[in-house]
């Protein structure tokens, strides 16, 4: 689901392979994938995602969102970015500004409405 058995199979010990302390020898997006993958094992209620994916392509990051929206788990994400291709599907985007949830909507509702979610999405688009 995270995307890891991609770039593992190419060390020369597949997951046996010495990554150094911390993972210094992958890449930040092959840490965060490894990060998403440790989270997904624990099999925990609630899976928050604080900016896991800001070092992926754009393809990784919707092939892992896909494999998490489309698994038979049973649990809760949270999603927290900056992206908004990372939170366009989700079912509830609250805006947070200064601490405080100044909107609340979809993804369709937020891009109609004029906040700074609409302000944001037409700079990234």
């Amino acid at each position: 689901m995270a995307q890891v058995d991609e770039f593992v199979n190419e060390l020369p010990n597949g997951y046996d392979s010495n990554i150094g302390e911390d993972g210094v020898k992958l890449s930040a997006g092959q840490r965060q994938r490894v990060s998403i993958a440790r989270a997904l094992i624990k099999d925990a209620d609630i899976l928050v995602l604080d900016e896991a994916t800001s070092n992926l392509d754009s393809q990784t990051e919707s092939d892992i969102l896909d494999s998490i929206e489309q698994s038979n788990d049973d649990y809760g994400v949270i999603i927290i970015s900056h992206r908004l291709s990372t939170v366009k599907r989700a079912d509830t985007i609250n805006i947070l500004i200064d601490g405080q949830i100044t909107n609340r909507g979809t993804h369709e509702e937020l891009i109609r409405s004029d906040n700074e979610y609409q302000e944001l999405y037409d700079l990234q688009e």
